[in-house]
């Protein structure tokens, strides 16, 4: 039998930024489950995440990354992973960009190669938004859209299951490190301090 553990309510803001965006995520993704004598969670989450490790600069960062550790139902698959029998293809990587207004999603889709940069290692690519309005009818095509759901995340929009490329190493390392700095943080916050505190 599993259970659910409770994470700890966060307060709803009166404006949605990109840090209570990101709050958000981890109530959605964030859950903790007991399972005899597993404790543990089903995603892991990094957030800002650089295709290359320490990078800055012209590196294009996500938002963030959540990778899926249990398996996706069979039903969910594309057809390449259908034929595929080995179990690892059944595990998914989520990517997220994170917009609170209309002109940063605007901006956002000036410049489609920032998502690609991601979205191409992620079998689904979802749009957080601060609220349905930031987006109208210019969602690109497979995107899921989510939006705020008392403390959490709900989707609007699911999104279709691509097949993901393969991960460079440098980018698994990148990713490796953002989820040591998220939990990092998610403990931090969760003790009443920011990461920053110590």
């Amino acid at each position: 039998m599993t259970i659910e553990l409770a994470s700890p309510p966060q307060p709803v803001p009166a404006r949605e930024t990109e840090r209570s965006m990101l709050d958000r995520l981890r109530v959605r993704y964030g859950r903790t489950y007991k399972n005899g004598p597993y404790v543990g969670r089903q995603f892991a989450i990094a957030e800002h995440v650089a295709t290359k490790p320490g990078a800055w600069g012209g590196d294009r960062i996500a938002d963030a990354i959540v990778l899926d550790t249990w398996g996706v139902p069979h039903a969910e698959l594309t057809e390449p992973e259908r034929l595929d029998t080995r179990w690892g293809e059944r595990q998914s990587v989520h990517g997220f960009e994170v917009k609170v207004s209309r002109s940063d999603w605007l901006t956002e889709l000036r410049d489609p190669e920032k998502a690609e940069a991601w979205a191409r290692y992620c079998h689904y690519f979802w749009l957080v938004a601060a609220d349905r309005s930031i987006v109208r009818d210019d969602l690109p095509d497979g995107w899921g859209l989510l939006v705020p759901h008392g403390t959490s995340l709900r989707a609007a929009v699911k999104p279709t299951r691509r097949t993901a490329l393969a991960m460079p190493l440098p980018i698994v390392v990148s990713i490796a490190r953002a989820v040591q700095k998220t939990e990092v943080d998610m403990a931090h916050r969760s003790a009443g301090r920011g990461a920053d505190d110590g």
